[in-house]
C-alpha cells in the first residue's frame, strides 16, 4: 500500500516535460529553459530524440548535451526518428507525419527501441528509464515490450502507465497539437478541461520547442504560476 506521502503526490504536484528535445531545436530550448528554469529549477524531464529525422545524436554535440545534462533532471526516450516511414491516417495530416511508431510491425518498432536506448546510453552515459511516443501514438507497443527495453514506465496524454500496471492519471496541457498554430488554443483549453473533469489528475505540461516560436511560452509560465500558487511543487515522471 503506498504511504500518506505518495497518495497525495497528485494533489500536490505537477510536472512539466520538454518534448522533441534534439540539437536542431537547441535555441528555443534555451529560451523555454531561460523561463521555466526561476520557477521549476531543473526538475523538468527531457523527452530526447535519439536520430531527429535521421540525424543521429553524437557524443561530439557537447554543448546540447551539457544543456539536457544540467537543466533537465530527468531524460526520456522519445521514439527514435520522430518521423512516420510509412502509410499515413488523421494524426499524420494533423502533425506533419511525426507519429513514428504508427504503420511499424512490432519487430520494426522494437528495433528503434533498441536503436535510439543505444543512443541515450553513448551520449548520456545511461538509457532511459520512461518513454514517450512521439504524438503519444505507440502503435503496436506494449508495456512489456517496453519494460524488455528497460522503459519501466510510459507516459500519455491522460495517464502514466508503469511496467507493473501501475497508471497516474495525467491532465495534460499541450500547445503544440499539429502544424496550425490555432490549434494551440485548442490544447490549452482541453488541458482546462480535463483538471476539470479529473481533479485528482497530476496536472502536466507538455512542452514543445515550436511553443517559443508560436507564443505559447507565455501561457505556459502563466500556467506553473499558478500552480505554484496553489502550492504544488514540480515533480519528475519518473518519481510517480
Amino acid at each position: 500500500m503506498p504511504d500518506d506521502h505518495d497518495a497525495r503526490l497528485p494533489q500536490r504536484s505537477f510536472c512539466v516535460v520538454l518534448h522533441d528535445v534534439a540539437p536542431v531545436f537547441i535555441q528555443q530550448i534555451e529560451k523555454i529553459v531561460s523561463k521555466m528554469r526561476p520557477l521549476v529549477g531543473s526538475k523538468m524531464s527531457a523527452a530526447v530524440v535519439p536520430c531527429w529525422h535521421g540525424r543521429t545524436l553524437e557524443p561530439r554535440e557537447e554543448g546540447f548535451l551539457e544543456l539536457v545534462r544540467s537543466d533537465f533532471d530527468e531524460t526520456l526516450l522519445h521514439g527514435y526518428r520522430h518521423e512516420r516511414s510509412s502509410g499515413r491516417g488523421l494524426i499524420s495530416l494533423l502533425t506533419n507525419s511525426s507519429d513514428e511508431f504508427n504503420g511499424l510491425s512490432l519487430a520494426d518498432a522494437a528495433d528503434r527501441l533498441r536503436l535510439g536506448q543505444d543512443v541515450l546510453k553513448t551520449c548520456f552515459s545511461a538509457p532511459a528509464a520512461g518513454f514517450i511516443a512521439p504524438t503519444y501514438q505507440r502503435g503496436n507497443l506494449t508495456a512489456k515490450i517496453l519494460a524488455d527495453h528497460g522503459l519501466r514506465y510510459c507516459v500519455g496524454f491522460r495517464n502514466v502507465e508503469h511496467s507493473d500496471g501501475r497508471r497516474d492519471r495525467l491532465a495534460t496541457w499541450c500547445w503544440d497539437m499539429g502544424v496550425a498554430r490555432p490549434l494551440g488554443y485548442v490544447g490549452h483549453a482541453f488541458g482546462h478541461t480535463l483538471k476539470r473533469l479529473s481533479p485528482s489528475a497530476l496536472p502536466c505540461l507538455a512542452l514543445h520547442p515550436f511553443d517559443a516560436d508560436r507564443r505559447f511560452l507565455k501561457r505556459a509560465v502563466t500556467l506553473v504560476r499558478s500552480l505554484l500558487a496553489e502550492g504544488r511543487q514540480p515533480v519528475l515522471t519518473g518519481e510517480l
